[in-house]
C-alpha cells in the first residue's frame, strides 16, 4: 500500500480520535519508510539519518526545501517499487 501526502485521516464515521490519528500516522510512516526503501537500514542507522536531518533542518531552510522537492518528486513518481534510484 503507498500512501500520499497529506495523511489521509478521512474518518468512516464522525471525528478520529487522538488515538486513531497517532495509529494512522504511525502506520503510514512505516509504510514511508518501506516505500523509500530505508526499511533495509539498520533501526540504529535509520535512526541516526533521521537525527541527522532533524539536526539540518535547523537553521537551514535550504535544506528543508530541497528535501521537498526530492520527497514531492517520489510522491508524484507514484513511488515505484524498489524506492530509491540509483542505488
Amino acid at each position: 500500500m503507498l500512501i500520499s501526502p497529506p495523511y489521509n485521516l478521512t474518518p468512516s464515521l464522525g471525528t478520529p480520535t487522538r488515538q486513531a490519528v497517532k495509529a494512522q500516522k504511525t502506520l503510514q510512516l512505516g509504510e514511508l519508510v518501506e516505500a523509500t526503501g530505508a526499511d533495509t537500514l539498520s533501526i540504529e542507522a535509520l535512526a541516526g539519518v533521521l537525527l541527522a536531518a532533524v539536526e539540518q533542518a535547523d537553521g537551514k531552510p535550504e535544506a528543508v526545501a530541497r528535501w521537498t522537492e526530492r520527497g514531492t518528486a517520489f510522491f508524484q513518481a507514484g513511488a515505484k517499487k524498489g524506492g530509491r534510484k540509483g542505488t
